[in-house]
């Protein structure tokens, strides 16, 4: 398959216009201990959050997550995908959650990104600020109207996130909620 064809099947967005220059769009990511997020029973992890902060800011914008499955995800050792849940109403509008673990990381931490429209920002920020307050291990906080990092790792993968080389046994962004294209 030439690279052209397989960036047109890997790709969202082939138009260099789209989305890039879009000002509807603010992107906000951090990270954290996923367990301070996602709590759990098991979990060593002391954390003033309950996993409804979260469920209630990506409901707030339309996105569904199963904490039980992104916790299983992040369990295995062997997976150090990114998995991205698209509004079921705005594909722009998106959870992206990278996996990816450092060898040496015991603080079980992981990148968490929002791209959301700016009709809900300052609700969602808000909310977002309250849970960032209350975690104890977490990066800081990177609020993004202009350069759409998440976007174009998004939606235009082949270059930002597969550097011009997908290998589908390597490191991959999943898809959930995501309308099939016309």
């Amino acid at each position: 398959m030439t690279d052209h064809n397989q960036r047109r099947l890997i790709d969202l967005h082939l138009n260099p216009r789209d989305g890039q220059t879009d000002q509807s769009y603010t992107e906000i990511s951090f990270s954290c201990c996923i367990y301070e997020l996602f709590p759990t029973e098991d979990s060593k992890w002391e954390t003033a959050l309950d996993a409804s902060e979260i469920k209630e800011v990506l409901c707030m914008v339309g996105i569904t997550v199963n904490p039980k499955y992104l916790l299983q995800k992040y369990r295995d050792t062997r997976n150090h995908d990114v998995e991205v849940f698209h509004s079921k109403t705005d594909e722009r509008v998106f959870a992206y959650f990278d996996l990816q673990k450092e060898a040496k990381d015991e603080n079980e931490i992981f990148f968490i990104g929002l791209s959301i429209n700016v009709k809900d920002e300052s609700e969602v920020l808000e909310k977002i600020m309250n849970i960032y307050r209350k975690l104890n291990i977490c990066s800081p906080l990177s609020y993004d109207i202009k350069n759409k990092t998440l976007y174009n790792k998004v939606f235009r993968s082949y270059f930002y996130f597969y550097g011009n080389s997908y290998n589908k046994y390597k490191r991959q962004l999943l898809h959930h909620n995501l309308k099939p294209r016309q």
